[in-house]
């Protein structure tokens, strides 16, 4: 309903009804401030399909001569997912404009390039929690670590900053995240061993205990084929019930739900916690 309509579908019934009640239309749309004309229309409505025909219809047209064909959407859609081109560019191919383009991209949830895989490029399914600590992601991230006054690229490369003859090692950082209020807890860590990993596990699952967040998951399991991330399994321990997926896309979701109900899901998702404090200037 637009900000100028003189009647709300109540006025429209309140109309309906002094015609039906013997006014003439014309001294019954001059009592509600509108036209003649569009007091019959709306009196034919009420008469044709009811107190349901007051409400306000959409101004979409039931046929679109300049619709764009389907072969050239699903063309646009190709230039989007295999080449990461934008609008402009694509418009440049198919020979359309750029807002066309765009909103063809919006239509399929193709627009921005932060809502789909980086890999795939197809758009981001989401894991969708019901309440805090039904499902919490863990995941180990390998960062070089630099020496104290800056390394080889700020310096340039010498015998006193070459990275292989200066090794300054790796920091593991270790997070772990709620999946439905989206509280984490990381720490930086020596190796990415499973003995330490379940160390890990212990503490941020004490951590989200003093926060209110009782997880699913009471006790883990080293996994015995080495460090924690290393490959895809399941692990049980009678009671709970462990994922680990690495280098997981969320085109595997499906393959995930082959194993069944699970109480957490080792998942590589903590670029989106460490790149920005590890590597963006300020």
């Amino acid at each position: 309903m637009h900000r100028n309509a003189p009647l709300t579908p109540e006025g429209r019934l309140r109309l309906c009804q002094r015609i039906e009640g013997g006014w003439a239309v014309a001294h019954a749309a001059a009592s509600m401030g509108i036209s003649r004309d569009r007091a019959y229309v709306w009196w034919h409505r009420y008469q044709n399909e009811g107190v349901g025909g007051l409400v306000d219809r959409s101004s979409r047209p039931h046929r679109c001569s300049t619709k764009t064909k389907p072969s050239r959407e699903r063309r646009i859609i190709t230039l989007r997912t295999a080449k990461g081109l934008g609008p402009a560019r694509i418009a440049g191919i198919v020979d359309m404009h750029a807002s066309t383009v765009h909103r063809v991209l919006v239509r399929h949830g193709l627009n921005r390039l932060d809502h789909l895989d980086r890999m795939t490029r197809a758009p981001i399914r989401r894991f969708e929690m019901s309440r805090p600590g039904e499902l919490v992601h863990v995941d180990i991230k390998k960062l070089a670590r630099i020496p104290r006054g800056g390394g080889w690229r700020i310096h340039g490369l010498s015998k006193e900053t070459h990275p292989k003859l200066h090794k300054v090692g790796y920091a593991y950082i270790h997070s772990a995240i709620d999946g439905y209020s989206r509280l984490a807890y990381s720490e930086v860590l020596a190796d990415e061993r499973g003995i330490t990993a379940a160390g890990f596990w212990e503490r941020s699952h004490a951590f989200f205990e003093l926060n209110g967040i009782r997880v699913m998951v009471q006790a883990l399991q080293d996994p015995v084929d080495g460090p924690l991330g290393d490959s895809s399994l399941s692990v049980s321990d009678e009671t709970a019930t462990i994922l680990n997926q690495n280098d997981a896309r969320p085109i595997d979701l499906d393959a995930i739900q082959a194993f069944g109900p699970y109480d957490a899901h080792f998942l590589q998702f903590s670029g989106a916690i460490w790149w920005p404090w590890a590597y963006e200037l300020p």
